[in-house]
């Protein structure tokens, strides 16, 4: 059987960021997340009840900033999932952190209640940048937080890292990795800023008050993220991440591979079946609804066909640097892969984006950069 993971969505932080489009809020009312835990509890009861059994083999606590939680509520969530789906006792179980929310004592007692991997936010070692991004840490807290995990035994630690803000020259976004390799993580992310219209920096891009870089700058910035990462150990598996052997995340490899998934929490999304839906984003209305023992209302976001399938298993496949091995995927799907997305392949094995390894259908390293140019060929 299939791999099956959990994300829980945790909807509160400290302050927004500028950049940020996922659904949060500022706590401002410490009850609010206490009521926000209960809600979940009942939650992931209630998903039991109309899920198959099985085993959940990696637990993700996203959000938001999940170190906001005490280490009694993260205990809880664990606990509940353990209780009504069962936590493969190899689980992986990942929380994001903030690195100016951690501190010793709650580190200790977040790995007491199950975390074994902690997704740190650290997106700048500069001041300046991360004041720009509205984060709330400085980046001497990044180096305390690590050496924090350290001593408490998480070495699985990734660090989220952001490049491609404006006015970033590429000689800041070098420093910044050879600040990062200084901690000598095992997990690494490198994501170019992506901006929703609507967040307060794309509204400043709209009007002109600040740029983005250009294309070849950012393209720059990536191709360096590979050269140096490759010098420091850390392989690249994924189009974002690199990572230590053994420590690629195995949460997001359910993500890349198609793998189902069930989403707790307010604007949490699932993939079950043929169906991809996600929760009300109101986290008011969903502790309501959950007092009452009823399930928050859903969005559909996707009901897939046969074809649609096909498309995402290749799409989200494809952005692994070990490409989709077409004999396994073909099994799984009962399909021949190669001949059914035959043009598909050609134009792109013509034009050196894709090539064939070992069996696999992969990405060549020159279109990574391109990628949704590439993966676009696989659209159902």
């Amino acid at each position: 059987m299939l791999p099956q993971g959990m994300y829980i969505h945790i909807p509160f932080c400290q302050s927004k960021c500028q950049y940020c489009d996922f659904y949060s809020q500022p706590l401002s009312e410490p009850q609010w997340l206490e009521d926000y835990i209960s809600g979940l509890v009942v939650e992931i009861q209630q998903r039991a009840l109309c899920c198959d059994e099985r085993e959940v083999a990696t637990l993700y606590i996203g959000g938001g900033t999940p170190s906001l939680l005490s280490s009694g509520q993260a205990e809880r969530i664990i606990d509940a999932v353990n209780e009504y789906f069962c936590l493969d006792s190899h689980a992986e179980i990942t929380m994001e952190a903030n690195p100016g929310s951690l501190d010793s004592i709650k580190i200790s007692d977040y790995r007491q209640a199950g975390v074994n991997r902690i997704s740190l936010g650290a997106q700048s070692f500069d001041d300046e940048e991360l004041k720009m991004l509205g984060r709330r840490h400085r980046h001497s807290e990044i180096f305390t937080a690590v050496e924090e995990l350290l001593k408490k035994g998480i070495n699985n630690y990734n660090l989220d890292l952001m490049y491609g803000l404006p006015g970033q020259k590429v000689s800041k976004w070098e420093e910044n990795l050879r600040q990062a390799f200084e901690l000598n993580p095992v997990h690494l992310s490198c994501y170019l800023l992506q901006l929703d219209e609507q967040t307060p920096m794309g509204q400043r891009v709209k009007s002109g008050k600040i740029t983005l870089l250009d294309e070849d700058d950012e393209a720059d910035m990536y191709e360096m993220t590979i050269d140096m990462c490759a010098q420091a150990g850390l392989n690249q598996y994924e189009l974002s991440n690199f990572s230590r052997p053994d420590y690629n995340c195995r949460h997001n490899l359910l993500y890349w591979h198609s793998y189902e998934y069930i989403g707790i929490g307010a604007g949490a999304v699932s993939y079950i079946g043929d169906r991809r839906f996600k929760n009300s984003s109101d986290w008011q209305a969903y502790i309501t609804n959950l007092k009452q023992k009823k399930l928050p209302p859903i969005e559909q976001l996707e009901q897939m066909k046969a074809a649609d399938k096909l498309a995402d298993i290749m799409i989200m496949g494809l952005r692994l640097c070990e490409g989709v091995n077409l004999q396994q995927t073909s099994d799984r799907c009962a399909v021949d892969i190669g001949e059914h997305f035959k043009r598909a392949i050609k134009y792109g094995m013509d034009r050196e984006w894709l090539e064939i390894k070992s069996g696999n259908l992969c990405m060549t390293r020159r279109a990574y950069f391109i990628s949704n140019q590439v993966l676009c060929l696989f659209t159902a």
